[in-house]
């Protein structure tokens, strides 16, 4: 800026300010008008204007003069002398509130052809870009195919991210003192790797068997620290005995305790993996207190990383790689089947929306691995038991929704769905009588769960009063199959091999057959039979508890329930485990002999003996759930068959299984009354709240 123009601006500034009055500018002129330079009136008359319109001329108003892309002379003395005169800042280390160039070039970068069509080399550091992104307009003009949604980072975008969220030393030591880089001796990991793959993976397949275990025996390619923690604490709860690890914890604590470590830390930057070992993270609850990070935590935590890079969308026009494709939609239907059993167990809402995804339905090509053998039983059951999950995931949304609407049409439709799974069972996981095998009982053990999960919303309450109390009911039939099917893994000693899932199936023919004996007058022989399952349903959770320590508590509270469900008993009468309460007349018996498993149970009991009766909540919760409405009702159609006219009949596991599993007889019918309001009906799924409530732990 030179002097003399210094100057003038220093007399300007001295000037005093002037009250002036500009005159508003008229709009523009027409071309005719500008040509001619006389006044125009377009801009308040409109075309054409009054000149044009007096000589008959064209009136038309010119397109404006872009504006230059350059800076004047002017402009950039300018620039210059404000950036020598503005004061220097040291570069901010905090977090900006706008992206730095090349961070915001990275994004940029997505629009590029060979960016957007580059094979996704690592499917660990996927881009998702959803339809509804401001980038996906832009991005998806370059996408051949446009639907494709998943796309591989830019290498230098990538590399910027991992050294940014490195760990740092002072966590790296915080982790070793943990343990958490540690691992046991190369023999405890081989038995507890094979106990995964063999009792484990079936259920959750996830992981590729072959491809693990190429890197598991390489030194120089060892798999990820946090999946190896994570598959050892899986391991650790189906291997026959405890693991010895210098610690007066349990293996499994130990394995839980380092995985979560590495978790918290972000020491792991594959996100697949991250979801993988926080699925396995879920085989571990032993805290009754632990309410909030525990198994629905932990997968609802895996569902919401793996919607981060969009495993909930179809992987079909991405640039994964055929395994990476069969491997994400295993893992993402596994999050599918999580997230509904863990809604039915514990009574929560469902991670998962269906109506977000466009997954296609799991297939048997999806379990071929690259030098690996398929296990066909395997892959079955898996298959079997997605379509059993979605069949779950109907009864849940239409029955025990807010908005369900439980009439003779939603059950038939429920029911149907059930029938259509039982007949098209495979015949590798169809279980029949005399072939015993443990994923085909399993399968069928979580079928009668959802079985009973539907019957039992339809079962008379007090509510519906226009109903009688049944002597039959499909739910009474569920229950009992499902402790036959019990019965036949405790026999084969494989009940400590089923997972958490278990507990349930076990609690809810508890359940049912606690309703069936406080709404119902059993004759004497249906009282035995029912002692007998109460039994075994008994001794399953107390097995069960070996490998589950939450059955423990589960037993005790149901060992507090019996005593508790019938209000003739003496009040002290609860707090003795020997009787639960429950006297022979309240069978009907009419021998003591009949209840000798009450005292076998009083002989094989090791847990302390409770000497609190139930709390507010649980006996709130359990009188909404079993709808108990005061003493037995008296049915006199129950007792229609004479004691004689049953002990002729055939056995009546042999009575089940001759049904095909089935409890719908054509001659038998629910009774509807479609005048009732709909009612939600209470999920018998324990809250953990109410277990620390009762256990003390609050």
């Amino acid at each position: 800026m030179d002097q003399d123009s210094f100057h003038d601006d220093g007399a300007s500034k001295e000037k005093p300010p002037r009250n002036t009055f500009r005159r508003p500018r008229a709009g523009r002129a027409c071309g005719s008008c500008h040509t001619k330079r006389v006044r125009c009136d377009a801009g308040i008359r409109g075309l054409p204007c009054t000149n044009c319109t007096a000589f008959s001329v064209e009136c038309s108003i010119p397109p404006k003069k872009k504006e230059r892309e350059g800076e004047t002379a002017g402009s950039l003395k300018r620039t210059r002398h404000r950036k020598r005169n503005a004061p220097e800042f040291p570069a901010s280390k905090g977090p900006s509130s706008s992206p730095e160039p090349e961070y915001a070039g990275n994004y940029a970068k997505l629009i590029q052809p060979e960016v957007a069509e580059s094979a996704i080399q690592n499917p660990g550091r996927v881009f998702y870009l959803a339809e509804m992104s401001n980038m996906s307009v832009l991005v998806h003009e370059y996408s051949n195919p446009a639907s494709k949604v998943h796309y591989q980072l830019p290498s230098d975008w990538e590399q910027r991210s991992l050294v940014s969220n490195g760990t740092d030393d002072i966590e790296l030591e915080i982790l070793r003192a943990r343990g958490a880089l540690s691992l046991p001796s190369k023999e405890v990991c081989d038995e507890l790797v094979d106990a995964f793959f063999t009792w484990v993976a079936p259920i959750v397949p996830i992981i590729n068997k072959a491809s693990f275990m190429k890197q598991y025996r390489d030194p120089n390619n060892p798999p990820s620290i946090l999946l190896m923690q994570a598959i050892l604490l899986a391991g650790s709860r189906v291997y026959p005995s405890d693991i010895p690890l210098d610690s007066s914890k349990s293996s499994a604590t130990i394995f839980y305790q380092r995985a979560k470590a590495l978790y918290d830390a972000d020491y792991e930057k594959d996100r697949v993996t991250t979801v993988q070992s926080l699925i396995l993270l879920g085989w571990y609850w032993e805290d009754p207190a632990t309410v909030t990070k525990n198994v629905f935590y932990w997968n609802g935590v895996a569902v919401s990383i793996a919607h981060g890079f969009g495993m909930h969308r179809s992987a079909a026009d991405s640039d994964l790689s055929i395994q990476d494709k069969r491997l994400w939609k295993r893992i993402w239907w596994t999050l599918f089947t999580r997230d509904r059993s863990v809604a039915a167990a514990l009574g929560r809402p469902c991670h998962i929306d269906m109506r977000d995804s466009d997954v296609e339905m799991i297939t048997e090509e999806d379990f071929i691995e690259h030098n690996g053998e398929p296990n066909t039983t395997h892959i079955q059951f898996f298959l079997s038991y997605v379509k059993l999950s979605m069949v779950m995931d109907q009864i849940m949304d239409e029955n025990y929704s807010t908005t369900a609407k439980r009439n003779a049409a939603v059950f038939t439709q429920c029911n149907q769905a059930l029938t259509d799974w039982l007949h098209s069972c495979p015949r590798e996981v169809k279980w029949t009588e005399g072939r015993y095998d443990f994923w085909s009982n399993y399968l069928h053990c979580i079928y009668q769960t959802a079985s009973s999960l539907l019957y039992r919303a339809y079962l008379p309450t007090s509510v519906t009063r226009s109903r009688k109390t049944p002597r039959w009911s499909p739910a009474f039939q569920s229950a009992e199959v499902t402790a036959f099917l019990v019965e036949d893994l405790m026999a084969h000693d494989e009940l400590q091999y089923t997972p958490p899932f278990m507990i349930y199936t076990i609690l809810s023919a508890l359940i049912v057959q606690i309703y069936q004996l406080r709404k119902t007058s059993p004759d004497p022989i249906t009282a035995s039979s029912l002692n007998e399952r109460i039994s075994t349903c008994m001794q399953a959770l107390e097995a069960v508890s070996k490998t589950w320590l939450v059955a423990t508590m589960v037993h005790e509270l149901c060992e507090n329930i019996l005593g508790w469900c019938v209000p003739d008993a003496p009040a002290h009468e609860h707090l003795q485990p020997a009787g639960f309460g429950i006297t022979v007349g309240d069978f009907g018996a009419q021998t003591p002999e009949e209840h000798t498993w009450l005292n076998e149970k009083r002989e094989r009991m090791e847990l302390p003996v409770r000497t609190k009766p139930l709390t507010k909540g649980l006996k709130d919760f359990l009188d909404a759930a079993l709808q108990f409405t005061g003493s037995p009702a008296s049915d006199s159609s129950n007792s229609d068959i004479a004691s004689s006219e049953r002990a002729a009949q055939r056995p009546r596991r042999q009575v089940l299984l001759d049904q095909g599993l089935q409890f719908l007889p054509e001659d038998e019918e629910l009774e509807w009354d479609d005048d009732e309001q709909p009612r939600t009906p209470v999920s018998t799924g324990l809250n953990p709240a109410l277990w620390s409530e009762f256990f003390g732990c609050t």
